[in-house]
């Protein structure tokens, strides 16, 4: 039997642990051994089935997804026609395997800042007080990216978007509060919270108004 009897039928692989493959081979032989040619790779391709050719290809060691997102390699098959010597095997032509690593939410969201801090005049409706802002360190795109922002403190004349950019939703008064503080949380497109929420402080300053100080003064002329 020629080197090229042996085929790999599937020479593309999704999932990073437990992938199954079959390898045909045309004369109703054995397959003896599977072989991945990379170094350092973190897989191991077993034999399930000699006489089907039927293997399996699993991870020898944890995949971090925020390590490496996928991986390339070169896999062939080896049958038992000629002995059982691995060095007469015959062997397969090369497939290449291509491995996609699935994303966890194992990280939750953090803010850039752990406090953060403004000043806004009494009377005025702003589109936008600040902006927080919180980043995720998970690989996928649904993890790592911010869906949502949220002001945890309850009955605050504040409101907050996707964006996190804080507005007022009231005039704010000078006479009536001069200072807010304002916890805001953030949340990944897996809807995780963030670690630590951060603190808002809105400081709020007085309309400067024109008038007198104190009143005028008479002055004598000197004699």
């Amino acid at each position: 039997m020629a080197a090229s009897d042996l085929q790999l039928l599937q020479s593309k692989i999704k999932e990073a642990n437990g992938s199954p493959f079959t390898v045909l081979h045309p004369s109703a032989g054995e397959i003896c051994a599977f072989r991945i040619h990379g170094q350092e790779l973190p897989f191991e391709a077993v034999v399930l089935n000699k006489t089907s050719g039927e293997g399996r290809l699993h991870a020898k060691s944890p995949i971090d997804c925020e390590l490496q997102k996928e991986y390339t390699f070169i896999i062939q098959a080896y049958d038992c026609g000629a002995g059982p010597r691995e060095t007469a095997w015959k062997k397969s032509h090369k497939a290449v395997v291509h491995i996609q690593v699935k994303d966890v939410n194992e990280f939750a969201p953090t803010f850039k800042e752990p406090a953060y801090r403004a000043v806004v005049t009494e009377g005025k409706i702003y589109d936008s007080i600040l902006q927080v802002e919180a980043v995720d360190e998970d690989c996928s795109p649904q993890y790592s990216q911010i869906c949502n922002y949220e002001i945890v403190t309850t009955d605050v004349p504040f409101a907050i978007d996707r964006n996190g950019n804080i507005r007022n939703t009231e005039k704010l008064s000078y006479d009536k509060q001069r200072q807010y503080e304002i916890l805001v949380t953030a949340y990944d497109c897996g809807q995780k919270p963030a670690a630590q929420d951060t603190l808002v402080q809105v400081d709020v300053k007085p309309v400067c108004k024109p008038g007198w100080q104190g009143g005028p003064s008479l002055v004598s002329p000197v004699e």
